[in-house]
């Protein structure tokens, strides 16, 4: 798992585990939403750090900085569970899920960072839901094939 993000390290090593159990494939399907949880957790922490540190004001609008956080946690737990699950079963699986997490996560970062900025710019018109409804639509994309795919993928 040598240069694996922490994160990455931790879903591939849950999901191989979660695996290899004798638990019922059922139980483990909703297991994804703890790292949602866990995401949503860091940024309650991080995020007002940032806000006192750098005098950002990110609190002016709270609905729109939790939709764009909730969306981007959704997008991201999405991807990289679902692309633990396929990388758990394979001898060099690290270093494929780096190769693909790396690809599919940067749309949900750039789209989340871009809605931030519009935010932060006090543009909340069609530009920001533009890149809302790109997370929105990555974030739907991927939980909907991770449900329909996770059985297949950790079978493998």
């Amino acid at each position: 798992m040598q240069g694996l993000p922490a994160p990455a390290w931790a879903a591939t090593w849950a999901v191989y585990f979660l695996i290899m159990s004798s638990m019922n494939r059922e139980r483990i399907a909703p297991g994804p939403i703890v790292s949602v949880v866990a995401l949503a957790a860091l940024e309650g922490v991080l995020i007002p750090l940032f806000v006192v540190l750098s005098d950002v004001p990110l609190f002016d609008r709270p609905g729109a900085m939790l939709l764009a956080a909730l969306l981007g946690n959704l997008g991201i737990a999405a991807v990289g569970t679902l692309l633990s699950a396929l990388a758990a079963g394979l001898r060099q699986g690290s270093g494929l899920l780096l190769v693909l997490v790396l690809p599919l996560a940067i749309p949900v970062v750039l789209a989340a960072a871009e809605a931030t900025r519009l935010m932060l710019d006090g543009d909340l018109g069609p530009a920001w839901w533009r890149w809302i409804g790109l997370l929105g639509v990555f974030a739907v994309v991927f939980v909907t094939v991770g449900l329909l795919l996770f059985d297949q993928a950790i079978e493998d």
